[in-house]
């Protein structure tokens, strides 16, 4: 990001890095130390690691079948 013709880092360099954001004060901390990152949370990853450990394989779950039975 450039403001008034300057990088703007933002704090500890993650300035516009959206992934980063916090966006609550609960859930797992992120790989950067941060409790409640936008990563951490709701990242595509996140939400495949929630999916995971919400279902067991042979369930017959829906999250499951659409997976076809991966993690």
């Amino acid at each position: 990001v450039v403001v008034d013709g300057r990088i703007l880092h933002g704090r500890r360099g993650l300035a516009a890095e959206i992934g980063h954001m916090t966006i609550t004060n609960e859930g797992e901390r992120c790989v950067c130390g941060v409790v409640g990152c936008f990563e951490a949370i709701a990242s595509g990853t996140a939400l495949g690691r929630r999916a995971t450990a919400a279902t067991a394989a042979g369930d017959g779950s829906a999250l499951r079948r659409l997976s076809a039975e991966a993690e």
